[in-house]
């Protein structure tokens, strides 16, 4: 999953190249204000579910083909979703910088 931050919102959008499961993509909710899907346009449409929002993306750009609908973060799921993200961020930062140091890192 990837997540994007644009000025405080959470947006995790999916990016599927293959069929999704069913039942996975209720629990990416939790821990967004929208869930969005993306895809190319080789993967069909129907396959993804109409309560997320849906990009269209191809090698050039990308476009909102349906809007997610929101669903409000609580202030301690967002502090938590963002310090999970910033230091998955570091520690892959630090893995390039200092490929040694991994193993010592993480036990």
């Amino acid at each position: 999953m990837s997540v994007v931050f644009f000025y405080g919102p959470c947006l995790p959008f999916q990016a599927k190249f293959c069929r999704i499961r069913p039942k996975k993509w209720h629990e990416y909710r939790d821990y967004c204000d929208r869930l969005f899907f993306a895809t190319s346009p080789d993967v069909p449409q129907e396959i993804f579910p109409e309560e997320t929002g849906f990009i269209l993306a191809d090698d050039y750009m990308a476009e909102i083909i349906r809007e997610a609908p929101e669903h409000k973060l609580s202030a301690a799921t967002r502090k938590a979703v963002i310090l999970r993200f910033a230091q998955a961020a570091a520690n892959r930062l630090h893995d390039l910088t200092d490929p040694n140091q991994r193993n010592l890192r993480r036990g």
